[in-house]
């Protein structure tokens, strides 16, 4: 397995990349819509692989979407930087993650154009679902780490489902780092 660390610029969004496939053995695909053009991005997945989407900081995350409004679309608000397309379908997330953002993107080749223009919502969702990386979304929050406000914030630490402003619904998990942060897992559904 080959693991590919990357992220933005300023380091607000991080990505690790799993995939049992050699980086010069990869076929890197450059989409031929506007959006795609415009940040000349070039895409990896794996359906074999593992994407790990960790933002650091929730304000600086932009979920753009366009077109069909079928996938987020996830950039930097500080740097600007597209990181990854992200597919949230209900029983799993998917998405793929641009070469440009791994600190490893000479290894992988040139990519190849793609025009995807005539896909209808259900075929892309399909697609996706088919062809990009199973994907976690990690979101890491600064919470206040007085004991009494954490319990009523995360149940006593027990792990839970906690409908809040996350559209879909995240899980709390007791965090170990340093200054309180805790991680939030985004599940579909």
């Amino acid at each position: 397995m080959h693991h590919f660390h990357g992220g933005c610029h300023c380091g607000a969004i991080a990505v690790e990349y799993q995939t049992g496939i050699a980086p010069e053995e990869t076929t890197p695909r450059a989409c031929q819509c506007s959006f795609c053009r415009k940040h000349d991005a070039r895409a990896l997945s794996d359906p074999a692989g593992r994407l790990i989407i960790t933002v650091h900081d929730e304000t600086r995350l932009e979920r753009y979407r366009f077109g069909l409004r079928s996938a987020d679309f996830l950039l930097c608000r500080k740097c600007g930087v597209y990181v990854s397309a992200f597919l949230d379908d209900g029983d799993a997330a998917f998405g793929n993650v641009m070469v440009n953002v791994l600190d490893d993107r000479a290894r992988f080749p040139d990519a190849t154009p793609i025009d995807r223009s005539g896909e209808d919502a259900a075929g892309k969702t399909a697609r996706r679902r088919a062809q990009w990386t199973p994907a976690t979304l990690r979101i890491l929050a600064q919470i206040d780490a007085r004991p009494r406000r954490n319990r009523r914030v995360c149940a006593g630490f027990r792990t839970h489902r906690y409908k809040s402003r996350h559209n879909p619904p995240c899980r709390w998990n007791r965090g170990l780092s340093k200054g309180g942060a805790w991680s939030v897992t985004i599940f579909p559904g």
